[in-house]
């Protein structure tokens, strides 16, 4: 005999099995309808375990795909579902495991809910929960049996899995209350009293089913506690599958989450005593104000706008600096590394080689040499080709050192600064912030000025004009004047010049005339040239005349002229060849700017090695930062299509005046509205210095660093962490004494709900026959709404006595259920 269960085991484990393309609509209902109002409860990931890793705690979903379906209508049946394509509602699908992949069978179904009951009485999983769940398992099968050989292979499928639960020795030994395994079935039909032959195959085969199954119970052999049954045709007209569909995740909820398993209403799990027969049907309605609803909404509302400032966009983006990133990378700045080359110490090297090589070339290597300009060029490529190696040598060996020195505690103090300034106290930056403090230093790393090649030509063009000068020179010492030699001429001059002129200067003195006598000194003037007037006196005149103007005169003014030409060529100071050396050798030369341009192009390559290893670390940082970023974003949009799927339209997501969108199925009555949705929002409002706060608390970069970040992945647990930050201001005003405006207005909602829709049908329609018992009604609603004006008064015209109302758990939501059971299974069928 099955005895009722105690308080103590009002919740227990559960797995829920849907079967073919309705029951995996059915868990997904169940799950997009409980997880927005955080009445779900998880057991976390341990050790940074990926977003996938979050599962239910105490409850497993099983999807069994209709093995007598194709390929074609399973895969349409995976992709459809309610919200699918919000990827957060496809994350929490996940939560529904398939079993048997393409194949299914017996044995896998068997294998999938023996592993699931493992898990979920896992004595380490139970130990880590802070409350105590008592030991045993409700295992609820919902499908739509569409034809007798779908109830076939549920019930050869079933068989197996239960035996095989029945053997886990966990559920065989007795616990308080009823049977440690317990099983239910939620059976759904499009149009179960069709008159055609398919439709009394079907009721044959389900009658069949139900009788096996009791003769099981009867044989304490694992059976069914429990059949529910819905149905399209109803006293209250034809039902579309998505209604139905919604009243089975409403009584999914009723049964999971109401505290009834150990309640007023045990029957709803299996039958009051072993005679009585466990099919049944029910209605059931809810009415809600929703506190957990409201608050995730608030949280999407708000988080819309943190994510957005976190991310550095929108209308609040952040004004904090990374003063911290800043500090600790002042060391590796673009002036501070480019100081670290020593471009002095080079460039100093390069002027003693380049004076070096001037000396050498105009003061130890002849200019006069033939092959002089075949010199300068040879000597000065030398000189370029050692020069390059040297400082080639140098830069290497200080690259060296930077990079083991000054760059090795660049990750280090990296991730120092961006673990500060994201984790601030007082002024936490969003990771909008840090991005662009790091982009920032990226680009001015990036800023090298180009380092522009000389002309060739020039270089050539110097060296050729020098070539050039030297023939001019050569050609002008070749054809000089030999003044040493001219010496020698001068006596060969004079005689050659008193050997023609003696004759022609005696005939000419001769023919003189012979002055007055009283001219004393004419006389003697003639006199004395009369007397000279001798040939031998005449050309030893001339020839020492002559000798001494050329050797005097001339001979110096000659050698003068020679010795400036030369000196234009070959002055140490000031001759051609120097200055041409000297003006291609100094800044800007023509020689020079060879030499400058290797230096230049090595400083240029190891700027670029050295600002490359700290822009590839900070890179390899911005990489993960920008993930994060991304991640929000994606989160960002998924919290958007959140709110869209409850009525939240335009570019600011705000809810219509009025009660807010939930569905129009006829099941589920909402009370929210949106002046509740503004007023919880408004306690945790989306501003800045909010912002900042909420980024302290939360710390959602605290393992900024992981290739992926649970905090922003995983968006229902952002909701569930961000919701605890808002409170119902009406649920305290409710809760006052007295009748406020809000107890009014709550009773004026209530009452018009319990007139207009307190009285519906049942979700299977049987016609009035032996065998099948009246329905019960009950009422299952918070202490506080009880306690409101007209509320009793209007349950007692429901036929709901005091013993049908019961007190809800929950302080926000209220239930309508009628309950037919103990049906006798030939009421399944017509009369035989």
């Amino acid at each position: 005999m099955i005895e009722p269960e105690t308080a103590l085991s009002r919740h227990r484990a559960t797995i829920l099995v849907g079967y073919g393309g309705f029951g995996l609509e059915v868990l997904r209902r169940l799950l997009a309808s409980t997880a927005p109002r955080g009445v779900l409860t998880w057991e976390e990931p341990r050790g940074g375990a990926g977003p996938s890793e979050r599962h239910l705690q105490d409850l497993a979903l099983l999807w069994f795909p209709d093995p007598l379906v194709g390929a074609e209508e399973q895969a349409r049946n995976e992709n459809a579902g309610e919200g699918s394509s919000l990827d957060m509602m496809r994350d929490l699908y996940r939560q529904i495991q398939q079993i048997g992949g393409e194949a299914p069978s017996e044995v896998s179904f068997a294998d999938a809910l023996a592993e699931a009951a493992d898990t979920l009485l896992s004595a380490s999983g139970r130990s880590s929960r802070t409350g105590s769940l008592p030991l045993g398992l409700d295992v609820i099968v919902l499908a739509r049996p569409t034809s007798g050989e779908v109830l076939g292979t549920l019930d050869r499928v079933l068989i197996r899995a239960m035996d095989r639960l029945a053997n886990n020795a966990s559920l065989q030994r007795a616990v308080q209350g009823a049977g440690a395994l317990n099983f239910l079935a939620i059976f759904d039909f499009e149009n179960y009293w069709d008159r055609s032959e398919h439709g009394r195959t079907v009721r044959r085969a389900l009658y069949d089913s139900v009788e096996e199954w009791e003769r099981r119970r009867i044989n304490a052999k694992p059976a069914f506690g429990r059949f529910y049954l819905v149905d399209g045709r109803t006293e209250d007209g034809v039902r579309e599958s998505f209604h139905r569909i919604d009243e089975i995740s409403l009584l999914l909820e009723f049964l999971l989450f109401e505290g009834q398993r150990g309640g007023e209403l045990p029957r709803l799990y299996h039958p009051v005593g072993p005679h009585e027969s466990p099919v049944a049907t029910f209605g059931i309605r809810l009415i809600e104000r929703s506190a957990g609803l409201l608050a995730h909404l608030a949280a999407a509302r708000f988080g819309i706008d943190w994510l957005e400032y976190l991310a550095g966009i929108g209308l609040h983006r952040g004004n904090a600096e990374a003063v911290h990133v800043r500090k600790r990378l002042e060391p590796f700045g673009p002036k501070e590394l480019d100081r670290l080359l020593d471009a002095g110490a080079l460039r100093r090297d390069v002027e003693i080689a380049l004076s070096t090589l001037e000396r050498e070339l105009t003061q130890r290597l002849p200019i006069g040499m033939p092959e002089w300009p075949e010199r300068v060029r040879t000597r000065y490529d030398e000189t370029v080709r050692a020069l390059e190696v040297q400082i080639s040598e140098k830069t290497n060996e200080s690259i060296g050192k930077v990079t083991e020195t000054h760059l090795a505690p660049l990750p280090k103090k990296l991730r120092a600064g961006i673990h500060a300034d994201l984790h601030d106290e007082t002024d936490p930056v969003p990771v909008g912030g840090v991005i662009a403090e790091l982009e920032n230093l990226v680009h001015s790393l990036e800023q090298i000025p180009e380092v522009i090649p000389p002309r060739p030509e020039d270089k050539e063009d110097l060296l050729n004009g020098i070539a050039k000068l030297h023939g001019d020179y050569d050609q002008f010492d070749a054809q000089r004047v030999d003044v040493e030699g001219l010496r020698t001429w001068w006596p060969l001059l004079g005689l050659a010049l008193a050997t023609g002129l003696t004759p022609l200067v005696h005939q000419l003195l001769g023919e003189i005339p012979k002055p007055d006598p009283l001219r004393f000194l004419l006389t003697r003037g003639y006199a004395a040239l009369q007397w000279l007037n001798n040939p031998l006196a005449i050309g030893a005149l001339l020839f020492a005349g002559t000798w001494a103007i050329g050797s005097l005169l001339f001979q110096g003014s000659i050698a003068a002229r020679v010795d400036r030409t030369r000196r234009y060529y070959k002055h140490p100071d000031q001759g051609r060849f120097v200055d041409r050396l000297r003006r291609g050798l100094r800044a800007g030369g023509a020689l020079r700017e060879p030499v400058d341009y290797l230096l230049d192009r090595l400083l240029y390559d190891m700027a670029l090695s050295i600002r490359g290893d700290v822009t590839r670390e900070i890179g390899r940082v911005l990489g993960r930062l920008k993930d994060r970023r991304r991640e929000i974003l994606w989160l960002r949009d998924q919290l958007r299509g959140f709110l869209g799927l409850h009525g939240f339209k335009g570019e600011n997501l705000s809810p219509a005046p009025g009660k807010l969108h939930r569905n129009d199925t006829g099941i589920r009555y909402a009370l929210e509205r949106a002046e509740d949705f503004e007023l919880m929002l408004r306690s945790n409002p989306a501003i800045p210095v909010r912002f900042r706060s909420t980024q302290t608390s939360q710390a959602p970069f605290a393992g900024w660093d992981e290739r992926y970040s649970r905090a922003f992945l995983v968006p229902l647990e952002f909701l569930d962490r961000l919701s605890q930050s808002y409170e119902d201001p009406f649920q305290r005003e409710l809760a006052q004494p007295g009748t406020g405006p809000e107890q009014e207005r709550m009773a004026r909602e209530i009452l018009k709900i319990l007139e207009q829709h307190g009285r519906f049908g049942l979700a299977f329609r049987f016609d009035q026959q032996e065998g099948l018992p009246p329905d019960q009604r009950f009422c299952l609603l918070p202490a506080l709404w009880q306690r409101l004006k007209g509320v009793p008064a209007a349950l007692s015209d429901l036929r709901m006595t005091d013993r049908s109302v019961l007190t809800s758990e929950d302080a926000g939501r209220g239930y309508l259920l009628r309950l037919q059971a103990g049906i006798a299974p030939k009421c399944l069928v017509e009369t035989l």
